[in-house]
Order: C-alpha cells, then structure tokens, then sequence
C-alpha cells in the first residue's frame, strides 16, 4: 500500500508500507531463485538503499532471512516452519483435482495422471471429457505402457 507524501521541496512522492517492502524482498528472492545482496535487492526494487538495509535487518533479526558469509541475504528457517505448517494444510488430491478439471474444460480432452507399475501404465486419476467424444479408462486400471 502506497501513501503520498509531500517531501521539503513540495513535491508528491509515494510511500511503500512496511509490509510491502517485505514482501517486495521475500518476492525478488524467490523470483531470483538465490541470495542477493541488498544492493542488489533496492535496484531490482526500487527501494531506497537505506529501506532495504534496514528492513534486511529486521527480518535477518527475526529468522526471516539468513545473512550469509559473502552479505548476500536468502530465505530463513522461520519461513521454512511457516511453509511447512501451510503444506500441512493442503489437500493435495483436492488440488489436483481442482486443476485436471480446469486443464480439461480448457482443452476440452480427458486428463489422467498415470503411474507405471512395471510395463504396464495404471490410471491413478482422471477428469473426463465434457464433449461427445470421451476417451477414458478406470481408475486403477492397468493398460499397456505406449
């Protein structure tokens, strides 16, 4: 959440919340996919070096982020516990089911997740066809690996 602010020579500038500048740093390292410095963080943010450094600090403080020997930051263990407790609390047949059933009315097809059991393939979910032409087999059936 941005607010305006008018700074000493009267012009308008746009606040960015606290949170949201956390969550801009937890989003460039996950997007990153690796540490980065807090150099690194305020240019691809846009934040205030100042900003990045001192908010660095705080999550570093609370085990939200790690400091590494190299002063590049990454995600800490707190947010580790965090995601566990959320995966904890996700159906993932449910989820799965959510998405065959959405990729199904999209393309208009049969969608089946398989597994293989030695050289056969079993059928392990499916979402049918909504359309006149279906191609679908039983859950648990085993058919021969194409």
């Amino acid at each position: 959440m941005s607010t305006l602010t008018v700074n000493q020579t009267g012009t308008r500038r746009a606040r960015t919340a606290s949170i949201d500048r956390i969550l801009q740093v937890f989003d460039h390292l996950r997007h990153l996919n690796e540490p980065a410095t807090a150099y690194a963080i305020s240019r691809a943010t846009g934040a205030p070096i100042s900003t990045i450094y001192a908010t660095i600090d705080e999550l570093v403080q609370r085990n939200l982020l790690i400091r590494r020997a190299d002063n590049s930051v990454w995600l800490g263990p707190r947010l580790y516990y965090y995601g566990l407790s959320y995966a904890r609390s996700i159906d993932f047949h449910d989820e799965a089911r959510r998405e065959m059933d959405a990729l199904s009315r999209e393309v208009g097809e049969t969608v089946q997740v398989c597994g293989r059991d030695g050289d056969s393939v079993v059928v392990l979910q499916m979402t049918k066809a909504s359309g006149p032409f279906r191609v679908s087999t039983d859950i648990c059936m085993a058919l021969p690996l194409n």
